[in-house]
């Protein structure tokens, strides 16, 4: 998943307003270039087909999409919403990712890979397809033929922000493998399920070398742009392997809700994520990292449900 770098700052959890649970009001209208809006919002100035929907029982999550410079999909904003609570749901219940207030995620999606690259702020921003931004708590998807492929990277995106939200700032491996994990979600309800064994298929020419704690270490060494540089579709690879053969057990899961409350109580700075894992990971670093290289030589072809 091709992701634009986003600006490290505002990383204090739960950074964007809380708003109260309750009944929530949905509006829909069109503006003055043939837009379509969705927001929690009422719209300012004059509008076209404004239409407001009430809704009860205000989920902990709101959506606000808009198009920059293309009409949005009817059913797009119940899709994201649906998407976005079912990602917080396993954060909570799997990894005690706490979901006190209400976080509001703005997404916004254009159709030109120039105005993308404008939008995020990013000159090589084009050759992305999604970002997530610090500064502005704003979603942004670059629009692709493929409606299905415009959602897993909306999920992929979802899951940095409400990370963002709830956690802070984690290691870049970390994060990016959370995100390639929960881009895979197949949603149903409040709940879904990967099939992690599809998404490493054909990757074994990814395989770290050498001692695998050394190519944990390594991989977790990798912070910001550096994860982003030459090299990356392995590190991408090897951090989505790390998170699903973590997930796939309740000792891996353990581990990593650890690593989640431990940057939660310091939001701005990556947590000791080496020396958490040694502690909490049966064995430590050394069989996490012999668990995890097992796992990516042959990915268990089994379904991880929420």
């Amino acid at each position: 998943m091709s992701h634009v770098v986003a600006v490290r700052a505002n990383c204090l959890a739960q950074a964007s307003p809380a708003k109260e649970s309750g009944s929530l009001a949905i509006h829909r209208w069109t503006d003055s270039h043939g837009i379509i809006h969705f927001s929690d919002t009422a719209p300012q100035g004059a509008v076209q087909a404004h239409r407001r929907i009430e809704v009860e029982g205000a989920p902990p999550v709101r959506v606000e999409a808009r198009g920059y410079d293309v009409n949005l999909p009817e059913a797009l904003a119940q899709r994201a919403v649906a998407d976005a609570l079912a990602i917080q749901r396993i954060l909570r219940d799997s990894l005690d990712v706490e979901d006190d207030g209400v976080s509001v995620l703005q997404i916004e999606f254009i159709a030109s890979p120039a105005a993308f690259a404008e939008r995020t702020g990013n000159a090589g921003a084009s050759q992305a397809a999604g970002s997530y931004s610090m500064r502005d708590h704003t979603i942004r998807v670059l629009m692709q033929p493929d409606a299905e492929l415009n959602f897993r990277i909306l999920r992929h995106e979802i899951t940095h922000a409400l990370i963002h939200e709830r956690v802070g700032v984690l290691p870049t491996a970390l994060n990016e493998g959370l995100a390639g994990f929960f881009e895979n979600l197949r949603v149903s309800g409040m709940g879904g399920q990967v099939i992690p064994a599809h998404e490493m298929r054909g990757a074994t020419a990814l395989l770290p070398s050498g001692d695998p704690a050394a190519a944990l270490i390594s991989l977790f060494a990798h912070a910001d742009r550096m994860f982003y540089g030459p090299g990356q579709e392995a590190r991408y690879a090897q951090a989505f392997a790390l998170i699903a053969q973590l997930m796939g057990s309740e000792d891996g899961r353990r581990a990593l809700a650890a690593v989640l409350r431990a940057q939660r109580q310091a939001p701005c700075e990556s947590a000791d994520v080496v020396a958490i894992l040694e502690a909490e990971y049966p064995g430590g670093l050394s069989t996490l990292g012999t668990d995890w290289l097992a796992w990516m030589r042959n990915p268990p072809d089994t379904v991880i449900a929420y």
